[in-house]
């Protein structure tokens, strides 16, 4: 298995990238890495000579200020040669903490779109108290979409959320009610639409409250709202540990601090997003994973993670034939 990682234009320093590439391939035999980049800036964090990993290198990249406008005079940024790779063959999938806008741009127009689909779903996954995991799609790749693109995304996510569950995955929507009455017409219409037109596992109607205590293997949604949701979540879990973080350093909390400690620990571990850090870019023609622009090692290692097991499990090929079948069984 060979993946290409683009390591230059975010907003982490790149020995975190590399670092965490390092460790994939010592931990997975099968697999070989490409580091798109700045040889002169990667070499120096190259630990140890590793034949499984190796370097295209460019000294152009795309940094996070930049806008679309700008890839004509970056022809050869480290995003497009790594993009290039993938539709060339000569990778199975990449890996990118670059600008999210610019990326979606790129992956759209160098890989192409599976047949049927008209719109991209940035798809994470996201951890709930009980340990159990959700992916939900869109987070931010588009905001106007129709049903019929709704749908696609359920089925996109369904055949993802397979691997996982080894199970038929259930299915939510997003709304501001569980009745059928409630949201507005682009969530009714979707509910109808996978009732009457999918075999799928649908569960029905989905509030934000309840996401988190696992209310369905994938929630379906359009990119603003699900963009809001996601980061009005990591928002709450940053407020709530800064905090407690400031009320227990005064002394009068001491005792509460020792005593919550294991329980505070466990918090910590079950919604600790680094775990689960990267997006599936569903609806390309090949396997694209983008993380987070300040990723770290552990974010980008659980990417890499994603990466490896959508490739291994030939995601796109499952996909590609389920919206073939959808489109010829609605036409």
């Amino acid at each position: 298995m060979k993946i290409a990682v683009d390591v230059m234009g975010f907003e982490n320093e790149i020995s975190e990238a590399i670092f965490a590439c390092q460790s994939f391939v010592n931990f997975y035999q099968d697999v070989e890495i490409i580091l798109v980049g700045d040889e002169t800036k990667i070499r120096p964090f190259l630990q140890q000579s590793n034949n499984r990993i190796s370097i295209l290198h460019t000294d152009q990249f795309i940094s996070q200020d930049d806008s679309i406008l700008n890839l004509r005079t970056k022809t050869n940024s480290s995003m497009q040669l790594t993009a290039n790779l993938l539709a060339n063959k000569k990778v199975d999938g990449l890996l990118s903490a670059g600008n999210t806008a610019i990326f979606v741009f790129i992956m759209y127009s160098t890989i192409g779109m599976i047949d049927g689909i008209n719109k991209l779903g940035f798809m994470p996954t996201i951890p709930t108290r009980n340990g159990k995991v959700f992916n939900m799609i869109d987070v931010g790749a588009n905001i106007d979409v129709t049903p019929d693109d709704l749908v696609k995304f359920a089925i996109m996510g369904s055949i993802y959320a397979k691997q996982r569950t080894f199970s038929d995955p259930k299915i939510g929507i997003l709304n501001i009610g569980t009745e059928h009455h409630k949201g507005r017409a682009l969530e009714r219409e979707t509910a109808e639409l996978i009732k009457t037109k999918t075999k799928l596992n649908y569960v029905g109607f989905v509030e934000p409250k309840n996401l988190l205590d696992y209310a369905a293997d994938v929630i379906v949604t359009d990119g603003f709202s699900g963009n809001l949701v996601l980061k009005t979540m990591e928002g709450t879990a940053k407020t709530i540990g800064g905090f407690l973080k400031d009320e227990y350093k005064k002394p009068w909390n001491i005792l509460g601090k020792i005593t919550s400690v294991f329980a505070l620990k466990k918090l910590k571990s079950t919604f600790d997003y680094k775990e689960n850090a990267g997006a599936f870019v569903m609806g390309l023609k090949q396997i694209c994973v983008k993380t987070h622009g300040s990723a770290d090692k552990r974010q980008f290692s659980s990417s890499l993670r994603m990466l490896y097991n959508c490739i291994k499990n030939d995601v796109v090929k499952q996909i590609t034939t389920q919206i073939k079948k959808y489109e010829n069984e609605t036409k």
